[in-house]
């Protein structure tokens, strides 16, 4: 099935199934130049990723799981974050609109309503010395799914917060108008505005909470916002400390 939008949602290649969007997408790209914007949709995705290697588990026909195919060489490779930021604005916007209550994105790109999360973004990049050459953009949504596994400790759906069913596609259109919105953004390098955009809804933002590091510290700080790169600022009482993906998580 491929429907026509702009960039991104210009090109829309669906599955029945599939273990992986992202892989195939990679996978397909190795075969052929696809254009830009065509995304790989499923309902049903078998073996999703997340970050940090984690497993990204969806209910087969409930929900959004889908890859973007981009060719961001507009980009210098310290440039990625802000790639991360537009996907993750993008989401947001569309996640507010539908249910217009507590959305946050908590560093680097997952989405939480409250202290829930409803979407996680994978990201991945082929890059030169001086340019982004490819990006395969990883989406999972939960949309419609009201029963999760034990292994998740924090999910949420749209339609749990909202208390009624979501009509996916409807749901969808919206999002590839946000996406094209932000990603025209970020070609014209409106970063300013990106940036600022992105720490308003940030998650924790200014808000005094536990930490652990990666030596499994335990320690009290505050989000002031992230550097350039992407990396997390957390003002403790012994100071501002930096931490990169990995490097930190959230208690």
């Amino acid at each position: 099935m491929i429907k026509t939008h702009k960039i991104i949602g210009s090109r829309i290649i669906h599955l029945a199934k599939v273990d992986s969007t992202n892989k195939f997408a990679i996978e397909l790209m190795g075969e052929d130049e696809l254009q830009e914007g065509t995304v790989i949709s499923t309902n049903n995705q078998t073996s999703g990723r997340g970050q940090k290697g984690r497993s990204w588990l969806s209910e087969a026909g409930k929900n959004i799981a889908m890859s973007i195919i981009l060719y961001p060489k507009f980009l210098h490779p310290r440039e990625q974050f802000k790639l991360s930021q537009v996907i993750s604005l993008a989401i947001w916007d569309a996640i507010h609109d539908f249910i217009g209550t507590t959305v946050s994105i908590k560093w680097p790109n997952d989405i939480y309503i409250g202290k829930k999360k409803v979407c996680g973004i994978l990201i991945q990049n082929a890059i030169s010395s001086t340019e982004i050459l490819s990006t395969v953009v990883g989406i999972g949504i939960n949309v419609n799914q009201k029963e999760f596994v034990r292994e998740l400790s924090n999910p949420t759906s749209i339609a749990l917060e909202k208390d009624s069913i979501i009509d996916l596609e409807k749901f969808k259109a919206v999002l590839f108008v946000k996406m094209n919105q932000y990603y025209l953004q970020l070609k014209t390098r409106n970063f300013e505005l990106i940036d600022k955009a992105y720490h308003q809804r940030l998650y924790q933002l200014n808000a005094t909470a536990f930490y652990q590091d990666a030596n499994r510290n335990t320690f009290t700080g505050k989000i002031i916002g992230t550097t350039p790169t992407g990396k997390l600022n957390i003002e403790t009482a012994e100071g501002l400390r930096t931490f990169d993906l990995k490097e930190v998580s959230f208690l």
